[in-house]
């Protein structure tokens, strides 16, 4: 398997970059997991619209959802113009139910739940809630022994070490410094990730959700400090599992 940052702001997104947005690739198989707020613009250099296996969305913020919409536009207008493309197969949670975007005859809304397994081209995913303001899952992407975690957006919980255990890699929603935490938090700090991989086996992990105002130098000292096997995710880079 192959992962492609195309989006690592959290919240909103720094110059020049996205908001969350991951591409996975094997064969012929392209997942775009999380469609945030410039993903597409992205997703476009590697994929076309027609390419695309699947969405699977972690989450239904408009941070991890906020290109939904054009992608919708797209697919609408590739047909128009007269190229022959199936509903787009979406992975997601039913709630809110007034942040579910519709399907607008370009979708096939999935739902999902806490556990629940599937496939998409050979990729197994298995589905983890994670604890957020709305319902949030991480997800375990598999394949040919390999594994991706994605913890998708949640504070600290106990699903976290289900998300994480054993990972090849992982991708981690690092949107908090332990100097600015409050209560509630909703998102995990730096050290929080880099210890909660350490303790799961990961082999390697990437810190994302990254939040423009949060200096990226300390958030990777900050988890440097908790296990030397993290690094900040990077736009438009690839990593292979």
């Amino acid at each position: 398997m192959e992962l492609i940052v195309l989006g690592r702001s959290g919240g909103f997104p720094m110059p020049g970059e996205a908001t969350s947005g991951y591409l996975l690739r094997h064969g012929d198989t392209a997942i775009l997991v999380d469609c945030g707020s410039g993903v597409l613009s992205n997703l476009f250099r590697y994929v076309p619209v027609t390419g695309l296996s699947a969405l699977v969305l972690s989450h239904l913020h408009s941070d991890h959802q906020a290109d939904v919409s054009v992608l919708k536009y797209a697919l609408n207008m590739t047909r128009r113009f007269g190229t022959a493309v199936a509903d787009l197969p979406v992975y997601l949670p039913a709630r809110p139910e007034g942040m579910v975007p519709t399907a607008d005859g370009v979708l096939g809304l999935r739902f999902y739940e806490d556990g629940d397994p599937f496939e998409i081209g050979g990729i197994g995913v298995t589905c983890i809630a994670g604890d957020h303001p709305v319902p949030s899952y991480g997800m375990r992407f598999a394949c040919e022994g390999k594994t991706l975690a994605y913890t998708g957006d949640t504070r600290l919980c106990p699903n976290v070490a289900r998300m994480l255990l054993g990972a090849d890699l992982a991708v981690m929603d690092a949107g908090g410094l332990e100097r600015l935490r409050s209560d509630p938090m909703v998102h995990m700090t730096a050290l929080e990730c880099a210890q909660a991989a350490r303790e799961a086996g990961v082999r390697r992990t990437l810190l994302s959700h990254l939040v423009p105002f949060q200096p990226m130098e300390e958030t990777l000292r900050e988890a440097q400090g908790g296990f030397d096997r993290v690094e900040l995710a990077m736009p438009l880079a690839s990593y292979t599992l």
